[in-house]
């Protein structure tokens, strides 16, 4: 518990920065769990269905940018446009956590999540403009998608070597 706690106190700065209201809401739980480190044990499996982690990587970047660029009602039009799609995914993605990991797979998976969260908060304080500016485009592309766009488009945007390392990552933890 004393590591949580101060694992928390050293992001206030960074949470304060990303903006009021949502900040708590949004990510509160994943803070908590950044105050463990991640083990690496297995290999990655080239087998894993990567589309949740696609979807919870552009979910997470989106949910920064909400914070960061003041796009907090293009997020929420998002989020309830694309409902269906991330719950079904963020379903698919805590499945494959469990199976994975067992009783531990939601702290694991609060670890993974924390993780993309605190890389989309760096690439926004490293370069806000330019982090803002392809979050909000992002969020204004995928305003006119059907829900078999926004797979296709995920797949495609995330299909990166940063979100393949992460998913061998998740296998790890």
């Amino acid at each position: 518990m004393r590591r949580m706690a101060k694992a928390s106190n050293s992001l206030r700065p960074l949470v304060a920065a990303a903006g009021r209201g949502l900040r708590s809401a949004l990510l509160g739980a994943t803070i908590a769990a950044a105050a463990t480190t991640i083990g690496h044990a297995a290999t990655c499996s080239p087998t894993m269905d990567k589309l949740p982690f696609q979807f919870r990587a552009l979910q997470t970047q989106l949910m920064v940018a909400a914070l960061t660029c003041d796009a907090r009602s293009e997020y929420n039009a998002f989020v309830q446009k694309f409902q269906g799609v991330l719950s079904r995914n963020g379903r698919a993605l805590d499945a494959q956590f469990r199976r994975l990991h067992g009783a531990g797979s939601e702290r694991i998976l609060n670890r993974f999540v924390t993780e993309l969260a605190n890389e989309s908060s760096q690439d926004s304080i490293r370069n806000r403009d330019a982090f803002c500016a392809e979050s909000l485009k992002m969020l204004r592309e995928t305003a006119s998608f059907h829900d078999d766009e926004i797979e296709t488009f995920t797949r495609q945007r995330y299909a990166t070597v940063r979100v393949e390392e992460k998913l061998c990552t998740a296998q790890r933890m």
